[in-house]
C-alpha cells in the first residue's frame, strides 16, 4: 500500500523538524521516478529521497541512496539548475489529500532570490514529481501528463499547476467531528468501514478497519441493519478525536505489518490492532525509518520476481512440453500392451499354413490355444509365410518400443520431478544471487544456454552462496540447502556420515544438516531442524509437514539422477509444524 493523506500528515511534521536550517548540497536522480535531494545542516549531510514508481511512492530521509548513473539525464540537469543551493523554508499539505509541497528558496545564475516548490504526488500508479516556480507554473516533471493520458488535466512546462480531482471528503484536521458524525449518519453506509471511507479525506482501508475494529470492541452491538448505530458513532467520534490529535501534534507509532512468511503487507502510523496474533508487526523510531525500511523490501521482492519471471516462462514451458510427451509415451506403451497377440497371430498362421493361400485378406484359422477359429488379418499381395513374418515383426518391434519407452517414461518422470523441484526453489529465492545460482543450475542441466565469455574479457562466476544457518535450543548447527546444487554439496560433501539429514516427505524442499560434531541431539534438537526441513518444503503453508530423518551416510545418489534427487530407505519420520526457525 502507499502511505495515506493522514500518514503524510505526520510524516511532513516530521520532516519539517528534520529539514529545518538545511540547504540542498546536490541533486541526483537515480531513475526517471526517483529523486534524491543531498541536504546539509548543522548535523551534516543526509539524503532526501523521493519516489514517483510504481505502487509505492513516498517521500523520506534515507541512509542509503540509490546508486546513480554514470552521466546524469537532462532532466535531472534542470532540477540542479533550480534547486541547488536552495534552502528549505517549509512543507505544506492540501488538507489531508496525498499531495505534499516542499518550499525552497532559491538563488539563480545572477544571485536573485526565487521560490523553487517540489510537488509530491504521491498516489499509487498516478505519483509524480513536479518543480514549480513563484507563480505556480510547472517547470517540469518526473511524469509529463498530456491530453493523450488524461483530459482532466494537464502537467507540462509553462502550464499552471492544477491540483488532481478532489473528492467530496471531510478534512480530519479541518472539520469538527460533530460534521464528520453528521455526514456519516447520512451517508448510507453499512458498516463503519464504508463510513470513514466515504467520508474522511486521506483514510486508507487499513485505517478505515482498524477504526472499525476498535468501534466494534466497544460498541459490538447495532440498532438497525444495515447501516451504523448511534452507540457506534459514538465510539467512532471519540477515536477520531484521538485519530486528529496523533495527527496534529501527538506522537505516532510507526508500524509495519508483515505476514508470517516476513512479506510486507502494510505500514501506519498508529498501532494496529485488527489482525491479532495472526502477523508479525516491527515498530520504528521514525516514519522515514518505517517507509525506507518497509518499501526496500518490497521493491527488493519485485525485483526478485522479476528477475525469476522469465525462468517460472521457461519452466513451466519445459514442463508443459515433457508432460505431453510422457502422455504420448504412455500411450505406446498402452498400445505395446497387446503385443502378444501379433505373435499369437504369427503361430497360428504357421501352424495352418497348408490350408492358407496366397491373396485373402483375412485368415481363418484354428486356435490352438483357445480353441474355436480366429479371423486373423492378412496382406493379399504376401504369401502366407510373409504374413506371419509380418506379425513376428510386429511384436518384435513393439517389444523393442516398450523397453525403450519404458526408459523414457522413468527419464521423463525424473525429469518432471526436477523440474518441480527448481520451481519450489525458485518461489522461494530471497535475492539476486540466489536466483543467479539457480540459472547457473538450469545452464549446467542444459536447459539455458551459458553466456560466452571472449579472452579479453573473461569474468569468473561468483562463489556459491553458503547454506542456510541456524542453531537449536541445545546448540546444535543446522543447515539447509538454497537450491539443488547446494543441496547435493551439502549432503555429499559438507556432511559427515554421523550427521543428521532431514527432508520434507514425498514433496520438494531443502536437504537440511543436523551437524552433530561428536554430540548428540535431543529429540528437541531434531524437531527443531525438522520443522526448518518443513518450511524450506513446499509444504511451508501447511499446518503440519511428515519430515523424515536418517544419518546422512544412508542418503544416496543413484547415477545419472539429476541434481538433489537422493534414496534412502533407512529412516524415521517426525511430524512437525514448519517454522523459519532462527536463521543467518
Amino acid at each position: 500500500m502507499a502511505a495515506d493523506g493522514l500518514f503524510l500528515s505526520v510524516l511532513a511534521r516530521e520532516l519539517t523538524g528534520v529539514l529545518t536550517g538545511t540547504r540542498i548540497d546536490r541533486v541526483n536522480m537515480p531513475s526517471r521516478g526517483e529523486i534524491v535531494l543531498l541536504m546539509r545542516g548543522r548535523e551534516g549531510r543526509f539524503p532526501l529521497y523521493f519516489s514517483a514508481s510504481g505502487d509505492c511512492p513516498r517521500v523520506c530521509v534515507t541512509r542509503t541512496a540509490p546508486e546513480n548513473p554514470a552521466s546524469p539525464p537532462m532532466l535531472c540537469m534542470l532540477f540542479r539548475k533550480h534547486l541547488t543551493g536552495g534552502i528549505f523554508t517549509g512543507i505544506r499539505q492540501e488538507k489531508t489529500d496525498r499531495v505534499l509541497y516542499f518550499d525552497f528558496d532559491c538563488a539563480d545564475e545572477i544571485g536573485d532570490r526565487h521560490l523553487r516548490t517540489l510537488v509530491c504526488e504521491l498516489m499509487p500508479r498516478y505519483g509524480n514529481i513536479i518543480l514549480l516556480d513563484e507563480d505556480g507554473d510547472v517547470i517540469d516533471a518526473v511524469n509529463r501528463v498530456d491530453l493523450s493520458r488524461t483530459s482532466v488535466r494537464r502537467v507540462l512546462p509553462a502550464l499552471g499547476y492544477e491540483l488532481p480531482p478532489s473528492q467530496d471528503k471531510l478534512s480530519l484536521t479541518e472539520a469538527p467531528t460533530s460534521e464528520i458524525i453528521g455526514r456519516m449518519r447520512s451517508c448510507g453506509a453499512r458498516d463503519v468501514t464504508s463510513a470513514v471511507m466515504r467520508c474522511v479525506m486521506g483514510v486508507s482501508p487499513l485505517l478505515a478497519r482498524e477504526l472499525e475494529y476498535r468501534t466494534l470492541l466497544r460498541a459490538p452491538s447495532k440498532d438497525a441493519f444495515p447501516g451504523v448505530s448511534e452507540e457506534q458513532l459514538g465510539v467512532l467520534g471519540e477515536l477520531l478525536d484521538g485519530l486528529r490529535e496523533t495527527v496534529v501534534s501527538g506522537a505516532p507509532v510507526p508500524t509495519a505489518v508483515y505476514d508470517p512468511d516476513g512479506k510486507p503487507l502494510d505500514i501506519s502510523f498508529i498501532d494496529i490492532t485488527q489482525y491479532g496474533d495472526g502477523v508479525e508487526k516491527r515498530r520504528y523510531p521514525d516514519l522515514s525509518s518505517l517507509l525506507e525500511s518497509f518499501f526496500r523490501e518490497r521493491e527488493d521482492l519485485a525485483r526478485v520476481r522479476a528477475r525469476a519471471r522469465d525462468l517460472f516462462t521457461l519452466l513451466s514451458r519445459t514442463r508443459e512440453r515433457v508432460v505431453r510427451r510422457l502422455e504420448a509415451q504412455r500411450e505406446t506403451m498402452a498400445r505395446a500392451a497387446d503385443r502378444d497377440k501379433y505373435r499369437l497371430y504369427g503361430d497360428m498362421i504357421m501352424a495352418n499354413l497348408p490350408s492358407l493361400s496366397k491373396g485373402s485378406s483375412h485368415y481363418e484359422v484354428t486356435d490352438w490355444y483357445g480353441g474355436g477359429t480366429v479371423s486373423i488379418p492378412a496382406d493379399p499381395a504376401l504369401t502366407p509365410e510373409r504374413n506371419a513374418q509380418r506379425h513376428y515383426k510386429e511384436y518384435k518391434r513393439m517389444k523393442t518400443a516398450e523397453e525403450v519407452t519404458a526408459e523414457l517414461i522413468e527419464k521423463g518422470e525424473n525429469e518432471l520431478v526436477y523440474i518441480d523441484s527448481v520451481i519450489d526453489e525458485l518461489s522461494r529465492a530471497e535475492g539476486d544471487r540466489e536466483i543467479s545460482e539457480i540459472r547457473r543450475e538450469l545452464a549446467d542441466a542444459g536447459y539455458l544456454r551459458r553466456a560466452e565469455k571472449g579472452r579479453k574479457n573473461k569474468v569468473r562466476d561468483p562463489a556459491p552462496l553458503p547454506p542456510l544457518e541456524y542453531t537449536t535450543s541445545g546448540g546444535f548447527k543446522v543447515l539447509a540447502g538454497r537450491n539443488n546444487a547446494q543441496n547435493d554439496r551439502l549432503t555429499f560433501r559438507t556432511a559427515r556420515r554421523d550427521d543428521i539429514w532431514l527432508h520434507a516427505q514425498k514433496m520438494h524442499g531443502s536437504h537440511v544438516i543436523l551437524v552433530r560434531n561428536g554430540g548428540t541431539p535431543s529429540d528437541s534438537d531434531i524437531e527443531e531442524a525438522a520443522r526448518i526441513a518443513a518450511y524450506r518444503s513446499e509444504g511451508r503453508d501447511s499446518l503440519t509437514v511428515p519430515v523424515d530423518y536418517t544419518e546422512a551416510g544412508n542418503v544416496k545418489k543413484p547415477n545419472g539422477s539429476p541434481a538433489g534427487f537422493v534414496i534412502y530407505h533407512v529412516y524415521k519420520t517426525v511430524t512437525v509444524r514448519p517454522s523459519a526457525g532462527e536463521g543467518s
